[in-house]
């Protein structure tokens, strides 16, 4: 697949060379592959439109500052408007998130234009969320793309057996939701302090923590649920 003139000559680009000295390099884009394959369609009716194609591939470009982690990597996954810069054609369209480590300065205009191609760097949108919501001490993922809903904590005690039970079947009836399925985890460090436990729960943003005690032995049971984004 060839770059469109001028592209191949560009600095973020990922160069090298095989054993017969023939160039290549790593893909920072995929527009052109999606529109040769979109070019060989040699009829392509207006009844097909609008047409929607979709690529969910790693992007590779040699930034000239890597720096924040994911946020400007040298590697990163795209689903695909975003800076044209070297990569990019003659326009684009740039989502913001504003953050405290940002670098650009923004000029907002309420005139906005619809683009034919998008892409969302994935993640840098982890990142991204870490950086801007964060508290200081612990991580507020956004709830959807937080990495799971749902911590269960169960009892400290000389006899962690009950408890971890309990967990197990609260577990099974909450990936039972549609809403939560793979979404809950079960902290089973029983040989650590529900409080200490709870803190790191907290620090790694999950939103949700239940706590599986002594009450819940009771008829009937009763359970003690933290939402850890409201301190409630």
């Amino acid at each position: 697949m060839h770059f469109i003139p001028g592209r191949w000559g560009t600095d973020e680009l990922f160069k090298l060379k095989d054993r017969h000295l023939t160039e290549y390099c790593l893909g920072p884009t995929h527009e052109e592959l999606v529109t040769s394959l979109v070019a060989q369609f040699e009829r392509l009716s207006y009844k097909r439109f609008p047409l929607m194609l979709y690529q969910i591939t790693r992007k590779f470009r040699d930034e000239m500052q890597p720096k924040f982690g994911l946020l400007r990597g040298r590697e990163f996954e795209m689903k695909v408007e975003g800076a044209t810069g070297n990569i990019g054609g003659k326009m684009s369209h740039e989502y913001h998130l504003p953050a405290s480590i940002g670098e650009d300065s923004l000029f907002i205009c309420d005139n906005t234009t619809e683009m034919g191609c998008y892409g969302l760097g994935v993640s840098r949108i982890l990142q991204a969320g870490v950086e801007v919501l964060h508290d200081g001490e612990s991580i507020r993922w956004p709830r959807l793309i937080a990495p799971y809903q749902v911590a269960i904590l169960p009892q400290k005690s000389q006899d962690s057996g009950p408890f971890l039970k309990l967990s197990d079947e609260l577990y099974d009836r909450l990936c039972s939701l549609p809403s939560l399925r793979h979404d809950v985890v079960i902290d089973d460090r029983v040989d650590r302090t529900i409080g200490w436990r709870k803190n790191q729960l907290n620090r790694q943003g999950f939103p949700y923590i239940i706590v599986v005690g002594k009450k819940c032995q009771e008829d009937p049971a009763q359970y003690e649920l933290i939402d850890t984004y409201s301190e409630r």
